[in-house]
């Protein structure tokens, strides 16, 4: 999914009237959670490569918004209310740059393996950087993401 900086790319729980408008035809019956019945976000297999660019990803209740076993690329990117935001396992790399982690339930990052998941010069939600693994107070990250330096400041 390539976006520009100025018409990002959405994907997003079907109840999030914020894009593309009343999809699901309740009027405000629903608001957009990552729980059951919402989608289960991206999934890159081992042999899989993606892209994603000005791409945000919200409200994902699978094994993570984004999921990544292949080799998977992220830039300017908005990972938030998902379960867990970004999982990354070996024997694959999951690298985001200049990105936004945020609000999301659980864990904003998750590495199964050795360097699984750069996650480097990013926006955790805090100036302070990730929580958890993280020396921070912003989204909590576990054990092998690597996310130092971080950006101290959002993005927005």
């Amino acid at each position: 999914a390539l976006g520009s900086p100025t018409d990002h790319v959405v994907l997003t729980d079907d109840r999030d009237d914020e894009v593309g408008g009343d999809t699901n035809m309740d009027g405000t019956a629903s608001t957009p959670a990552a729980e059951e019945g919402s989608w289960a976000g991206i999934s890159v297999g081992e042999t899989g490569i993606a892209d994603l660019a000005f791409t945000e990803v919200m409200y994902a209740v699978g094994e993570a918004g984004v999921s990544n076993r292949g080799d998977t690329s992220m830039l300017g990117c908005l990972i938030a209310g998902n379960r867990v935001g970004l999982r990354g396992e070996s024997p694959g790399l999951l690298t985001i740059r200049d990105s936004s982690i945020v609000n999301n339930d659980q864990l904003g990052a998750l590495a199964e393996g050795d360097d699984a998941l750069d996650a480097i010069e990013n926006w955790w939600g805090a100036a302070s950087g990730p929580g958890g693994e993280g020396m921070g107070l912003g989204d909590v990250i576990s054990a092998g993401v690597l996310y130092v330096p971080f950006l101290i400041e959002s993005l927005d």
